[in-house]
Parts: C-alpha cells; sequence; structure tokens
C-alpha cells in the first residue's frame, strides 16, 4: 500500500513474482448530505458553498448496452427519463449487441440506497455549474471508451461501469471552474464484463442469489422505504413485520473458489499484457474459471 503527505504520494513496491508494482494512495474528504426528517429527504446545501476538495456525492454510470439481469431495464420504461439521458437518440433498450456511444446515468453516493436522479438533479445537489458538469459527463465517456478498448483486446465483453469522482485541487480550464479526478476502484465490482457471455464481476453472484427469499425480502423492504420517505430501509428490513430476517445463502468453498478466481485471472490477465508480471501464479486462467461459472450459474446443466 502507499500513503500521501504534502508532497505527493509515497510510493512502496509490492513484491510480484520477482518484480516490483508501486502502488499509491491519496485520501479525499468526504462531505455528506444531511437528513431532513420533518421533510424526509436528504439535504445537499453543503454543496453550494461549492467545495474546492472532496469527493462529489454522485457515482457515475456509464452504459454501453442493455445485457440481462441490468436494473436500467425498469428505469427505461419511464419515457420521460429514458428521453432526459438520449435525447432524440434513438436507443434500442434490450438489444444484444453495444452502442458505439456510452450512455451516462447519475446515482446519490453517500445515501443509504444509490437513487438514481435526472441531470439537472445531479448537477443541482452537486453544485456543479454547467462547464463543470459537461466536463464531468466527457470525462466519464472517455474513461468508458478507453476501458471497452482495453478489455476487448483481452475478449472480455465491458457492458456498464460506475466511477467516483472528487475535486482536483488543480485549477480548471477556466475562471470559477472546477476539475475532477478519478477516484475509488475500478475493477469487476465496479464494471459488468462478460467473457464469452459469462459474468466475469459480481454479477456472477447476484445473478446467484437473485430470487432467493433474502434478495427479495430486501427488495420489498427498499422499496417500503422509498415509499414511506424513511431513512434507512436497512431499519425496516430489521424490524418485527420481518421477523427471523434471513441472511444470505453461504457459498461453498467450491463456489468461493471459483468467485475469487473471476478477480485473480482478471488480475493475471491485465498485469501480463499491460506490466509484463503475473501476480497470481496459481490463478486459474479466463477459460477454466469460465468453465466454472458456466457450472455453478447452471448455464452448463
Amino acid at each position: 500500500m502507499g500513503s500521501w503527505d504534502e508532497k505527493g504520494p509515497i510510493l512502496r513496491p509490492l513484491s510480484t513474482a520477482g518484480k516490483n508494482i508501486f502502488l499509491a494512495f491519496r485520501p479525499f474528504e468526504v462531505i455528506r448530505p444531511s437528513w431532513k426528517e420533518s421533510e424526509r429527504r436528504w439535504d445537499y446545501s453543503i454543496f453550494k458553498k461549492r467545495p474546492s476538495t472532496g469527493m462529489l456525492p454522485l457515482e457515475v454510470i456509464f452504459r454501453f448496452g442493455v445485457p440481462k439481469g441490468s436494473s436500467f431495464t425498469k428505469r427505461a420504461s419511464d419515457k420521460k427519463y429514458l428521453q432526459s439521458l438520449t435525447g432524440s437518440r434513438d436507443l434500442i433498450v434490450g438489444e444484444d449487441g453495444l452502442w458505439d456511444y456510452p450512455l451516462i446515468e447519475f446515482s446519490t453516493k453517500w445515501e443509504p440506497e444509490d437513487r438514481y436522479v435526472t441531470y439537472s438533479e445531479a448537477q443541482e445537489i452537486s453544485g456543479l455549474n454547467d462547464g463543470e458538469f459537461k466536463t464531468l459527463c466527457e470525462l466519464n465517456r472517455l474513461v468508458a471508451h478507453k476501458l471497452k478498448n482495453l478489455f476487448k483486446e483481452i475478449d472480455l465483453t465491458l457492458w456498464d461501469g460506475k466511477c467516483e469522482w472528487a475535486f482536483s485541487e488543480e485549477e480548471g480550464p477556466f475562471p470559477g471552474q472546477r476539475t475532477f479526478i478519478l477516484a475509488d476502484s475500478i475493477g469487476p465490482d465496479e464494471l459488468r464484463l462478460n467473457f464469452k457471455d459469462l459474468p466475469f464481476s459480481k454479477e456472477a453472484l447476484r445473478e446467484l442469489y437473485r430470487g432467493s427469499q433474502w434478495s427479495i425480502r430486501m427488495d420489498k423492504a427498499k422499496k417500503e422505504a422509498r415509499d414511506c420517505g424513511v431513512k434507512d430501509w436497512k431499519s425496516l428490513y430489521h424490524e418485527k413485520k420481518y421477523k427471523n430476517p434471513v441472511g444470505p445463502r453461504p457459498l461453498s468453498s467450491t463456489q468461493k473458489e471459483t468467485f475469487s478466481m473471476i478477480y485473480q485471472s482478471l488480475s493475471n490477465t491485465l498485469c501480463e499484457k499491460l506490466l509484463k508480471v503475473r501476480p497470481f501464479p496459481k490463478a486459474w486462467s479466463l477459460e477454466e474459471v469460465g468453465k466454472a461459472l458456466e457450472f455453478e450459474l447452471g448455464e452448463g446443466s
């Protein structure tokens, strides 16, 4: 791991197969909205003070298509919301192929449940001016295209992903305009990747638990919290009316190994391509992980 001081990052090597990979981490301030109990809403007025450091209160989602299991299909039924994202762009929801130009969505970051918001609301709650908001959108499209092309080179399909941003200390190109720096990690937990139509991200775990009693109860509690204006859906999940709330079914040792190999095999493949190193010598190949996933998810039965 690395750290940061006033002069910049302190780099520390991680020994990997006889070679060193340097990692550096810079902490960013988290500025959170406050909960207005009397109004049953989150108050983002602190961002109207236009902080020059700290995290933005947004998750920025880019989409190159709508694969199986995508939550976007629910929101796309709202024609007004869909038009606010696409404008006059003709978008076919649920098509098998990928779009050349990514669709950008926004959701809240610091609320108990991520809440999707329109462009105007995203700009409003984050306190961005027009130039800053346009820059943020274009930066996300650039990151999306870079990632799509990178994964294509190793036979992986990138369907969608999310980015989190912080305000940069550097001055913007125009007076009064702040700039941004990419924050948080970008990996299988933030991206929806497929290898030969098999999920190579945490979507694999979602598929395993989708439709379970635990998942159904959580969805019910989240919906009730939204409908009633409750601050945290988890409080509803554990109330008396949800007696003996069920948890997720534990993974078997074989499943744990298979799902952990998604991360290790992806790390190996990318590091071999970019750094000529293999961080996990005992990890399976992408093909071997694919066969194991096919079995665990019932594709091969």
